[in-house]
């Protein structure tokens, strides 16, 4: 090998790779420790919505045998009253207001106000 040949620029070169190839590993570090943070809080989300699915089914069932004690209960009372010679009528209602059916369906129509035409320029 001749001796005149200049390294200098060469071993620049290959000092910049080395300083590159060793950021891209810290910043690989860096994305892998942010990974397993979002992993961890993945997963402990997806403990935390087990849980309250858990808690809503559970809620839930209390609903359902509560509502099924009503029923009977409400039962029992018209049953008794019944049989006191009590007749309970049920109201009937358009599911909003405490309209009676016999009104109508409990839907009004609305009166439209007339468009207005807008001024021609003259």
């Amino acid at each position: 090998m001749p001796s005149d040949i200049d390294f200098s620029e060469g071993e620049a070169q290959i000092e910049y790779v080395f300083n590159f190839i060793d950021t891209l590993q810290a910043k690989i570090k860096i994305l892998e420790s942010e990974k397993k943070i979002s992993e961890k809080e993945i997963s402990e989300k997806e403990i935390s919505e087990k849980s309250n699915n858990e808690k809503y089914n559970k809620l839930l069932q209390e609903y359902n045998k509560l509502l099924q004690e009503y029923t009977k209960l409400v039962t029992n009372i018209i049953n008794r009253s019944e049989n006191a010679g009590i007749k309970i009528v049920k109201k009937e209602t358009d599911g909003r207001r405490n309209i009676p059916s016999s009104r109508g369906d409990g839907k009004r129509s609305k009166r439209k106000s007339p468009k207005r035409k807008s001024p021609k320029r003259r």
